[in-house]
């Protein structure tokens, strides 16, 4: 197995949308899309950030759209505002509208202390993404980075 994989790809939907399994929410107006793989940690980061004052836009399933020069993070048409507490159940949260994104976390480790900058792109346009593992310090460590 590999000890530093690749982030996944989106897949195509119509137009300049496509789909991507991962977990999106809004940080004073800022989107962030956390990414990795099944079990990884992304409803539990996200659990962590909303308790810290992040709002839910999606978990599960993120709808990105191009719009200009960004990407926006939405929920999927008819899904339930819910977040997926593994181990206690779904909870339903206040729905967040969708929020341009400007940070992916792929919930990995990283290869350095202080790593150098990694790019992720999707429809277009390259955003910045860090590499962090699911770590109970990694909720508060995002809200710092991005305020």
């Amino acid at each position: 197995m590999d000890a530093f994989p690749s982030p996944p790809s989106p897949t195509p939907l119509d137009g300049d949308r496509a789909s991507i399994h991962g977990t999106a929410l809004s940080i004073s107006n800022r989107g962030l899309l956390l990414l990795g793989p099944s079990g990884s940690g992304k409803s539990s980061v996200a659990a962590g950030l909303i308790a810290l004052g992040a709002d839910l836009v999606s978990d599960d399933l993120v709808v990105l759209s191009r719009r200009g020069g960004g990407l926006h993070l939405s929920r999927p048409a008819g899904a339930k505002a819910a977040i997926e507490l593994r181990g206690i159940g779904l909870r339903d949260v206040e729905a967040a509208p969708p929020a341009e994104c400007t940070t992916i976390v792929f919930l990995s480790h990283s290869r350095a202390r202080l790593p150098e900058p990694e790019a992720w792109s999707a429809l277009g346009v390259d955003l910045p993404m860090i590499r962090h593992p699911a770590t109970p310090d990694c909720a508060s460590k995002l809200m710092v980075w991005l305020r």
